[in-house]
């Protein structure tokens, strides 16, 4: 699963999203300081590959895009878990 995310950045929305559940797309920009292009090409990605929702929302400021983590997010945010941990072992 964690092999079809295709950069370091697009794991770091990843990782931003599914660790909420969800998220506006103006808060993925803020935590991860990543540009809105580059941040919005990483939500489509993810979006094509099944492991995010994007969704508009309206608020109370207007209308705005909502990120949502799918199960396949979730399971490559455990994958990551489990690579973390057992990179933290050693050998």
């Amino acid at each position: 699963m964690l092999e079809r995310v295709s950069s370091v950045k697009c794991l770091l929305v990843l990782i931003a999203v599914c660790t909420k559940g969800e998220m506006l797309f103006s808060e993925v920009v803020r935590i991860t300081n990543l540009k809105n292009s580059t941040a919005w090409s990483c939500a489509e990605k993810l979006c094509q590959e099944g492991m995010i929702e994007l969704r508009k929302a309206l608020t109370l400021k207007g209308p705005r895009t909502l990120l949502i983590c799918k199960e396949n997010g979730w399971k490559a945010l455990e994958e990551i878990t489990m690579l973390l941990k057992e990179g933290f072992k050693g050998p």
